[in-house]
């Protein structure tokens, strides 16, 4: 079993460096570029992981994470974007701010710290295509800020 991340990023540029990120340490992903298609993959299948981006259309991405809490209280959920003045609503809606200057490694070691001790959700190869072979592991990371 493999871990899996639902992606809401509108840029396709940075959906796809982070879809990349993940890929590398084994995760599964899947991307949405919109709120509502971010709220239509929820429904379909549960993640073990959400990555949202503050910014994400009409709508913060913040405003995500409430839907997503309101269906799956116990997702975890990286914020990925600068940090303007939000840390504090991130850390209100029990999510984790990785800032954007942090190493990738640093992005995916807070995702195997959010993961920790949680089995991987299942899924079918149905809903997220071919299954993939390399099996996460954990990035050696010393410090970032």
């Amino acid at each position: 079993m493999f871990y899996r991340v639902l992606i809401a990023v509108p840029e396709a540029a940075r959906s796809l460096a982070a879809k990349g990120m993940f890929a590398r340490y084994g995760f599964v992903t899947t991307t949405a570029s919109t709120f509502r298609q971010a709220i239509n993959e929820l429904e379909r299948a549960r993640p073990d992981l959400l990555a949202i981006s503050i910014r994400l259309g009409a709508f913060n991405g913040l405003h995500l994470a409430m839907r997503c809490h309101a269906l799956y209280p116990d997702l975890p959920v990286i914020v990925l974007g600068r940090e303007y003045d939000c840390r504090k609503d991130v850390e209100q809606f029990d999510a984790r701010f990785v800032a954007p200057s942090s190493a990738p490694d640093a992005v995916v070691s807070t995702a195997f710290d959010l993961l920790a001790g949680r089995p991987p959700q299942p899924w079918s190869s149905s809903i997220l295509g071919v299954m993939p072979q390399p099996k996460p592991r954990r990035p050696v990371v010393e410090c970032f800020h």
